[in-house]
């Protein structure tokens, strides 16, 4: 249980300026399936029409959030409240829940939340978890072929900064989207973890992360 789940410090009222993203792109996110890997989601978020499946992957009886971080980062990405959209309000949401009440959490829970993933053809699974397991083979394994399938990897590089080398892991992975967090102004939150990647480390000098911010 050596993952946990990263804050979300992401205010989406506003500071994204997301009606302009969607007039750019012409659309919202619709077509798209998205899976939130995260503690559940409750069972009072009524702002979330997309939502297509919860499944439990953890040792608790219910899919509700008893943490609060699941619900809040699923509403950052499919909210569809007037006072405060989500990024893709349009996009259908698969929510995994992989953290228990405790925000333990398994590679084995992974495993089959991955599983599940693949097999019911989700377009970007959005982790905003992580951990110091690079090394964990089972786990790299089962992402690689997560990735291999065509499925994009959104994932939080974590809230241990201001050190190098402080990125979580699977956002230091090469073809993971790691994602670092910045304040009001744009400018890199202190907080934020950070290159170089620690798992090339051994043949090389790692690579520059965060992929965005």
């Amino acid at each position: 249980p050596t993952r946990t789940p990263s804050g979300v410090n992401v205010d989406a009222c506003g500071t994204l300026h997301l009606p302009a993203l969607w007039e750019r792109y012409g659309t919202q996110g619709e077509g798209v399936a998205i899976a939130v890997f995260d503690s559940g989601i409750s069972p009072r978020a009524k702002d979330m029409p997309g939502v297509i499946e919860v499944i439990n992957w953890t040792d608790d009886r219910t899919t509700a959030d008893h943490v609060g971080h699941g619900t809040r980062t699923a509403g950052v990405v499919g909210s569809d409240h007037s006072g405060c959209m989500g990024v893709a309000p349009g996009a259908g949401l698969v929510i995994s829940k992989v953290f228990n009440k405790d925000t333990v959490s398994f590679t084995s829970w992974f495993l089959e939340a991955f599983n599940h993933a693949m097999f019911s053809g989700v377009d970007v699974i959005s982790l905003s978890v992580g951990g110091p397991d690079w090394a964990d083979e089972v786990f790299m394994s089962k992402l690689d072929e997560v990735l291999a399938a065509g499925i994009v990897v959104v994932s939080a590089i974590g809230n241990n900064g201001p050190g190098f080398g402080t990125l979580n892991n699977p956002a230091d992975a090469t073809l993971v989207v790691g994602v670092g967090g910045v304040e009001r102004d744009g400018s890199m939150a202190e907080f934020s973890s950070r290159g170089m990647t620690l798992w090339e480390l051994h043949e090389g000098y790692g690579r520059v992360k965060p992929d965005v911010a």
